[in-house]
């Protein structure tokens, strides 16, 4: 990834060129007599050599041998916005595979240590995206063979809300719509330029984890590329009327564990395993044979779990086997 390595050279010299490093400021105390200056960080400064360091690890990861053989690609690297980078991953061959899953993840996610180790390691989004790719039992990785093929692309490419912004009550926290509401647009134009530069019609599963379920929903409203929809975790996807989503009612699916309080909520728009009037099919996540339960918020994508195998039938286009038939409207 040689514009990788370009960005890095170029990031190394913004920051050898940047002044003022740091802020001196003239202190003199009350009632004269000597002064004297103190020195502190330049907070621009700081943040420049936390983006130098979140490239570092971007690069380190791209380039490990676990990559390498994931098959994964950098499809999104923006460094225009805010204070971190808006990233997305691809995992297998996402220009020609049959079935090709955009997953987006919610809040406190980041590029590093998000999708994105620290050390150089793979960040949870992009292993829970591959989880689901495992579990289809479809070719995605580079040497596997298989009729079929799928691949699924991570994409962070908006400012998932974090923790210092809730606690302080922002309207860009989790309790606000807003940072949802700007991703709909990006990520609608990512739906559909994916459609378009396919090699062939994909079988295109949009699918989302907790707030990113609700960038989700609004990126449905704007985009017709999408063929399925498949969400967990969910405080709801902007509705759960499939005519406002441009879905069709069996195309679309999620999943909520009994104890998941954010999924409970339905804050944006319903919740699309309770609420009455919901067109979303609700996936199980009980123990069912050999497949063991999911609980709270954050295990729905975990191996060997009922609700990873119900995903992953979704992204080979069949019906889901593990339906909660409590839902409502499931008999």
């Amino acid at each position: 990834m040689a514009w990788l390595a370009y960005m890095q050279k170029e990031m190394d010299q913004q920051i050898a060129d940047f002044e003022p490093k740091s802020n001196k400021i003239w202190y003199s105390p009350p009632g004269g007599g000597g002064g004297y200056y103190t020195e502190t960080p330049n907070p621009e400064y700081e943040a420049l050599l936390r983006k130098r360091d979140e490239l570092n690890n971007i690069s380190a990861s791209l380039n490990s041998k676990e990559s390498r053989e994931a098959g994964r690609t950098l499809l999104v690297l923006d460094n225009s916005s805010g204070d971190h980078f808006r990233a997305a991953v691809g995992s297998g061959d996402i220009d020609n595979a049959d079935h090709v899953m955009v997953f987006t993840p919610g809040m406190t996610t980041q590029a590093t240590p998000g999708l994105f180790g620290k050390d150089g390691s793979t960040g949870s989004p992009v292993r829970n995206s591959e989880n689901i790719l495992d579990k289809s039992e479809l070719a995605w990785k580079p040497g596997d063979k298989g009729q079929e093929t799928a691949a699924a692309v991570t994409w962070l490419g908006y400012d998932a809300p974090n923790w210092s912004e809730t606690l302080r009550g922002t309207d860009s926290s989790v309790l606000s719509s807003k940072e949802a509401q700007s991703a709909g647009p990006d990520l609608a134009s990512f739906y559909d330029g994916l459609q378009e530069t396919h090699h062939g019609d994909p079988h295109l599963v949009a699918a989302g984890h907790s707030y990113g379920s609700t960038a989700t929903g609004y990126a449905l409203r704007e985009s017709n590329a999408p063929d399925d929809v498949v969400v967990w975790g969910s405080p709801g996807v902007t509705s759960v009327d499939a005519s406002d989503l441009g879905m069709l009612p069996d195309h679309m699916s999620a999943v909520a564990t009994g104890d998941d309080v954010v999924a409970m909520s339905g804050r944006y728009g319903g919740s699309p395993t309770s609420h009455p009037d919901s067109d979303f099919t609700s996936l199980d996540t009980h123990a069912t044979g050999d497949l063991t339960e999911s609980t709270g918020h954050s295990s729905y994508t975990d191996k060997g779990t009922t609700s990873l195998e119900g995903i992953s039938q979704i992204l080979r286009n069949q019906q889901s086997t593990h339906i909660d038939h409590n839902s409502i409207g499931i008999q």
